[in-house]
């Protein structure tokens, strides 16, 4: 029997058969591995990462209209006094969202990260945009109008100078106090960068972790958001 027909006749369909089994193996690999970062980027990235940053960037930009407006709001007091307009302390104030905060996708990003603490500055932040409402309403905007109209309980006794210096030294503070949760926005983005740029497994997920930025990231926010170890120490207790 000659080689070529032994060739022709047995080792060449085999080899077929070989090819087109390697390829389908390759193919399903491939395509299971493509599967498993696509739900990696829909669990961890689009409803995790790209959700609490959303919301971050959302609640600072509440925040930052409502600081501009209040500060608005004390430079016509200041320069007009019983003239400026009404709508300005009555109205142009955007209230917290009840539902922008949902701790389900903090706790997501908990498990690829190993730490806590974009949990507690979410939260801390969530408390801030609250507490600034309530003072910018509440205590300016209503403080100026009972200074301008008077009240039917309360009487302003202080100077509109007096007024204006405890105002502009108040919202200040909170300009201040927001500065660090722009830090918060800048190293979610950098773990949102990781996950974008590396085709990650679970298997490599659970070392995000370890990875440079991710420790820099958690190390950075524990120096800004200090008082989250006490938070902890409590809960613990």
């Amino acid at each position: 029997m000659d080689i070529a027909f032994i060739f022709t006749t047995h080792i060449k369909p085999f080899l077929s058969i070989l090819v087109a089994l390697l390829a389908y193996i390759l193919g399903k690999s491939a395509y299971f591995r493509q599967k498993e970062y696509e739900l990696i980027t829909k669990r961890y990235l689009e409803e995790g990462l790209d959700k609490i940053s959303e919301n971050v960037d959302s609640s600072l930009a509440d925040f930052r209209h409502n600081w501009a407006h209040c500060l608005n709001v004390i430079k016509s007091f200041r320069e007009l006094g019983k003239d400026m307009r009404e709508e300005l302390y009555t109205e142009g104030l955007i209230a917290p969202k009840p539902s922008s905060f949902e701790l389900w996708r903090d706790y997501r990003l908990k498990d690829i990260v190993g730490d806590n603490i974009f949990n507690c500055a979410h939260q801390q932040l969530d408390a801030f945009i609250k507490e600034s409402y309530f003072f910018f309403k509440d205590d300016l905007c209503n403080g100026i109008r009972l200074t301008l109209e008077g009240g039917k309980e309360l009487e302003v006794v202080s100077s509109k100078e007096k007024i204006t210096e405890a105002f502009m030294e108040e919202i200040q503070k909170f300009d201040q106090r927001a500065r660090k949760f722009y830090e918060l926005l800048g190293e979610l983005q950098n773990i949102s960068r990781i996950i974008q740029t590396q085709r990650l497994s679970f298997k490599n997920l659970e070392k995000l972790k370890t990875h440079k930025v991710v420790k820099q990231a958690v190390k950075k926010l524990h120096t800004t958001f200090e008082d989250c170890k006490n938070q902890e120490a409590a809960k613990n207790k």
